[in-house]
């Protein structure tokens, strides 16, 4: 699967990306391993234009990260959210 190129000088419109993650003992080890990479990989890749958050559910439902903008704050911020 891959996005079609974009011509040169073309922007792409920001984007507003939630995360819903589980945080359930069944999330544990590998898997949690595997889901802060990938957060993280996500992270790395947004603009400053983009937004990014966090909704986290276990027993009950919360909200980690609000929408953010991807500057250098919001992309540290996130980041943070992610290690926690």
């Amino acid at each position: 699967l891959k996005a079609p190129e974009m011509n040169e000088g073309e922007r792409r419109a920001p984007i507003s990306v939630s995360a819903v993650i589980d945080r359930s003992g069944s999330m544990e080890g590998a898997k949690l391993k595997l889901m802060k990479a990938t957060l993280k990989f996500v992270i790395s890749h947004m603009k400053e234009s983009d937004q990014f958050g966090i909704i986290t559910y276990a027993d009950t439902v919360a909200e980690t990260l609000k929408l953010t903008k991807m500057d250098a704050v919001g992309r540290q911020r996130a980041t943070d959210a992610v290690a926690k």
